[in-house]
């Protein structure tokens, strides 16, 4: 476990929602979307990538580019953060198509915790 000063966070967070936080990088191995830090607490979406962002930067977790096609609500790649957007074209393995326009592509992230984080 990791222990961090919540005043990192202070500007994103308010110090009512620290055991929040601490419930949700609980432990190691753990995914982590931004979307699912704007539902458990009290964050736009920018905020919550931005602490992700800090997360990966301090080496507690590791960032994805998650991409995703119509043919599947699963994605159906993971690229790791910084390596920037799959190329056009590009294959989907889900439906065995071409992809020819990065219209036909979604994206999210997703935080995989190398550790647990306990913000004090």
């Amino acid at each position: 476990m990791i222990t961090l000063d919540s005043q990192l966070l202070t500007k994103f967070i308010d110090t009512s929602e620290i055991e929040s936080i601490n419930r949700i990088f609980d432990r190691q191995g753990k995914e982590i979307s931004p979307f699912r830090l704007t539902q458990n607490l009290n964050l736009i979406y920018e905020d919550a990538l931005y602490i992700l962002l800090v997360f990966e930067n301090m080496n507690l977790c590791d960032l994805y580019l998650e991409v995703y096609h119509k043919c599947s609500s699963l994605p159906i790649k993971r690229i790791p953060f910084g390596q920037g957007f799959p190329e056009i074209p590009f294959f989907c393995d889900s439906c065995q198509t071409e992809i020819c326009s990065s219209g036909d592509l979604s994206y999210n992230f997703m935080a995989i915790m190398k550790d647990s984080v306990y913000l004090i």
